[in-house]
C-alpha cells in the first residue's frame, strides 16, 4: 500500500495466466492436474490458517493458474480472522458451507468444505449441491451427501484416496471433516504416488 498526500494505491502481484474458472470452461482436467490444483490450494489454506484467516470464498474464479502450472488463491476480500466474533459474510453460492446458513463460526474446515466442492466439480463437471444451475439449499443441508460414484467423468482411474477425501471434506457437520490441512495434504500426496504420475502436471 502506497500513500501520498492525495492518493492511495495498492500494488498487487501480476499473475500471468488465467483463472481456474476459465480453464474449466475450456477443458476437463486430468487427475494429475486436479491433484496439482488441490495440493497448491491446500498449501494456500495452510498458510492462511497459520495467520488464523478464513478465506470464505474458495471458488474456481478465485484460483489463479500461472503459465508454468502453479496455482494461487486470490481474492481475500471477505476473509476474516478465525477467532473473530464477527461472522464472515457469505461468499459465492459454490463456496457456501452448511455453517454459513446456520450462522455458526467459520474456520479452516469451512474452507476445506469449499475445496471439497471444487474437487467434486473438477472430477465430475458438476457442482455437488446445485440443481438446474442453482444452489439447492435443501440438498446442502441434507444429512445425505452427493456421491462421486457414477458421476466421475475422467477417462483415467481416480485414486481411492481422492474419492474418500472428497467425501470427508463434504460432510455436513464441520466436526466430521478434517480439522486442519495436514491430513488433506497427506492424502493428496498419497493419491499422487499411488495412482498418478508423481511429476507435477502442467495445466
Amino acid at each position: 500500500v502506497i500513500e501520498s498526500q492525495n492518493h492511495l494505491a495498492m500494488v498487487m502481484e501480476y499473475v500471468p495466466g488465467c483463472d481456474l474458472e476459465e480453464l474449466l470452461q475450456q477443458r476437463r482436467l486430468s487427475v494429475a492436474s486436479i491433484l496439482t490444483v488441490a495440493s497448491d490450494l491446500a498449501c494456500a489454506l495452510a498458510a492462511a490458517r497459520q495467520q488464523k484467516v478464513v478465506h470464505g470464498d474458495l471458488k474456481a474464479a478465485n484460483v489463479l493458474v500461472t503459465r508454468p502450472g502453479r496455482v494461487k488463491l486470490a481474492d481475500f476480500g471477505i476473509a476474516r480472522q478465525a477467532s473473530s466474533a464477527e461472522l464472515s459474510p457469505a461468499g459465492s453460492y459454490s463456496a457456501l458451507a452448511p455453517e454459513h446458513l446456520m450462522g455458526e463460526p467459520l474456520d479452516v474446515r469451512t474452507d476445506l468444505f469449499a475445496l471439497g466442492c471444487l474437487l467434486f466439480r473438477m472430477l465430475t463437471g458438476e457442482q455437488p449441491f446445485f440443481r438446474d444451475g442453482r444452489l439447492d439449499v435443501q440438498l446442502l443441508m441434507a444429512p445425505e451427501r452427493p456421491s462421486l460414484a457414477g458421476r466421475l467423468t475422467a477417462q483415467e482411474a481416480v485414486p481411492d484416496e481422492l474419492t474418500t477425501l472428497v467425501e470427508q471434506l463434504l460432510r455436513k457437520d464441520a466436526n466430521d471433516r478434517p480439522g486442519n490441512t495436514h491430513p488433506v495434504r497427506r492424502c493428496l500426496r498419497n493419491a499422487r504416488h499411488t495412482g498418478v504420475d508423481v511429476e507435477r502436471a502442467r495445466l
